[in-house]
């Protein structure tokens, strides 16, 4: 995990705000103005090289830009990318460190990545609250944006502190790819020796980092996914049970019978029939 250990030297000032929506974003990054942003990636995800070294911010991360850095910034490949950013201009001293056993008393820990959690859709919510401010009236609004950042940054360096509980920094990214590989695959359908060539990894590591982070095997997670399609499809009208099994690489469709009713507690025809009532 790499970390920007940051002291700083005047009042923070916002720059920009906004939000940010792109088929495909590269940039590469080194100004001699110091600044960062703070980045909640709303879609997709942002790939950062710095030094040799990759760093991935996935879809629900927190991702902090030191722009006087020389780095290199792209969107995850294949997916529509969108973020959310607030830039704060000030004068700062900025170290960079890898482990918490270097972080030093009196400066800011920020995290270049703070995983997906609860915490950061909090973070998301007052930063979508800055830009919609800052997009209101910038003369009005800028001192309180600028106190609520200061807010936002103490909080980052505080979930930062705490998230000493050994989990392997890559373990939000390997869930959040693992997801992508599913969504990509429920019609073809895939076997764990499939992911794990996609991946790079181990079945049993695949399988136990799933679990560790989303609370079900890969096997139960996919299952899920293929019935919520399922479920969509038929209650929407949009297509037959029969058709909505063959869109998710269900061939058999007692058997989609049975996997839709463990699921949902209900039949197909049923949940149909509900979803009609709830319509009218």
């Amino acid at each position: 995990m790499l970390y920007g250990s940051v002291k700083f030297s005047s009042l923070i000032e916002i720059g920009f705000a906004h939000h940010f929506t792109a088929d495909k974003y590269a940039f590469n990054y080194r100004t001699t103005k110091k600044s960062f942003e703070i980045v909640y990636v709303t879609r997709g995800g942002i790939v950062a090289e710095l030094d040799g070294e990759k760093i991935i911010a996935p879809e629900g991360s927190i991702f902090v830009l030191f722009r006087n850095l020389p780095i290199k910034i792209s969107s995850l490949e294949g997916f529509t990318h969108a973020h959310c950013t607030v830039q704060a201009e000030l004068d700062y001293d900025l170290m960079l460190i890898k482990n918490m056993s270097e972080a030093r008393s009196g400066r800011l820990l920020l995290p270049f990545v703070t995983p997906p959690s609860p915490e950061t859709e909090e973070i998301k919510k007052e930063l979508f609250s800055i830009v919609s401010d800052m997009t209101a009236s910038r003369e009005d609004n800028s001192l309180s944006c600028a106190l609520r950042l200061c807010g936002i940054l103490q909080r980052l360096d505080r979930i930062a502190r705490r998230s000493n509980d050994g989990q392997s920094p890559q373990s939000p990214l390997i869930v959040y790819k693992i997801k992508k590989y599913i969504a990509s695959r429920l019609a073809d359908g895939f076997t764990m020796s499939d992911l794990s060539k996609a991946l790079g990894f181990s079945e049993s590591y695949l399988n136990h980092t799933f679990k560790e982070g989303v609370g079900m095997s890969v096997k139960q997670y996919a299952s899920c996914e293929r019935v919520k399609r399922i479920a969509e499809l038929t209650g929407s009208g949009k297509a037959d049970f029969e058709t909505a099994c063959a869109n998710v690489g269900i061939r058999d469709v007692c058997y989609g019978y049975r996997l839709f009713k463990k699921h949902m507690g209900v039949t197909p025809l049923q949940y149909a029939e509900r979803s009609k009532k709830l319509e009218k």
